[in-house]
């Protein structure tokens, strides 16, 4: 909740400024980053063992506008008070559920 439109302004200028960078030359999300060894983004730690982090890389790689635009709208919303790991988990969980639609929708269509 917003309390007041500076609180909204304020929202909607770090969206921008985060889609904006995710479209940039700078964010390669397929890079060569050792999802393996990630332990801080931003100074939040990560505390995913080496299966979670590349289990996140291939839930992200599903469907990574979807995705990130969860991850970056979660951690945006309240990024000194959320816990990082919460964001990563709702963007998979967010790719899941797009998954499952998708696989039951296809099963309903054969």
């Amino acid at each position: 909740s917003f309390n007041s439109e500076n609180d909204f302004d304020w929202f909607i200028e770090q969206k921008k400024l985060v889609l904006n960078f995710m479209n940039s030359k700078e964010f390669n999300f397929l890079s060569s980053v050792d999802w393996k060894s990630i332990k801080y983004i931003n100074g939040s730690q990560i505390n995913l063992n080496p299966g979670q982090a590349l289990a996140l890389k291939k839930s992200l790689d599903a469907d990574w506008a979807k995705s990130s635009l969860q991850l970056a709208g979660d951690y945006i919303l309240s990024p000194f008070n959320s816990n990082l790991n919460d964001t990563i988990q709702s963007a998979i969980n967010a790719v899941t559920n797009i998954q499952k639609l998708y696989q039951s929708r296809s099963v309903e269509t054969v």
